[in-house]
């Protein structure tokens, strides 16, 4: 009967080891370290990211829709927009690093740098000596994308290179795209998936964690 019962111990120890193995294992806040503001495409992007892999990022957030430079620059107090960076920035404190994907629609003919220093204002408020990387948004090899059209795409690269030039903590981010069709929703804009996300999210890991991929790459040597 002892034998018995050690056996049933036995058998339900190794059912509950193996039920704990198989469980996704969460990323201390400690290594999360690079934030992000943007849109849909730069949810979109973070999320080919972490399908790839990478750690040091915020989670993805839906709530950052539409997310233009207009969007995040306007009611600041009452943004949803800096309520969610803020439920983010709460749960990840060791953040000291900003990734900025510049959305920027057709129809918002204003924006402006004016603009875009009101969110640079904002997130030093939050993050002391933070470190900024832009981005524009992707092209596409085919058709125009007609929620940007062709002025929010080069009016992004525009902006990008005023924010680096005028700022010490501005820097140039990863050049993403271009997008070609298979990469693309069939709305024209969004990434496809999975091909769009991993796309983009592979150039995500290439400059966010090229460290730990060289050190990785040595070690498999």
């Amino acid at each position: 009967m002892q034998k018995e019962v050690l056996i049933v111990l036995l058998v339900s120890f190794l059912l509950l080891s193996c039920s704990q193995t198989q469980q996704p294992i969460k990323n201390p806040s400690s290594d999360v370290t690079v934030g992000f503001i943007g849109c849909s495409n730069t949810r979109e992007t973070v999320e080919g990211y972490h399908y790839l892999g990478g750690t040091k990022m915020w989670d993805s957030q839906r709530r950052y829709g539409s997310g233009t430079i207009i969007d995040w620059s306007k009611d600041v107090n009452d943004s949803k927009y800096w309520k969610v960076f803020d439920e983010m920035l709460a749960q990840y404190p060791h953040t000291n690093t900003i990734w900025w994907e510049l959305c920027i629609m057709d129809e918002d003919r204003t924006t402006s740098y004016e603009h875009a220093a009101i969110i640079l204002n904002e997130v030093r408020k939050r993050i002391p000596d933070v470190v900024i990387y832009v981005s524009s948004l992707a092209d596409y090899t085919e058709g125009i994308c007609e929620i940007t059209g062709t002025f929010g795409l080069e009016k992004g690269k525009e902006l990008a290179q005023e924010l680096d030039e005028k700022n010490q903590d501005v820097f140039a981010g990863p050049l993403l795209g271009p997008m070609a069709p298979e990469d693309t929703a069939d709305d024209g804009c969004h990434l496809s998936s999975p091909d769009g996300k991993r796309k983009l999210g592979n150039q995500m890991r290439l400059f966010f964690d090229a460290e730990r991929l060289m050190e990785k790459s040595g070690g498999d040597e």
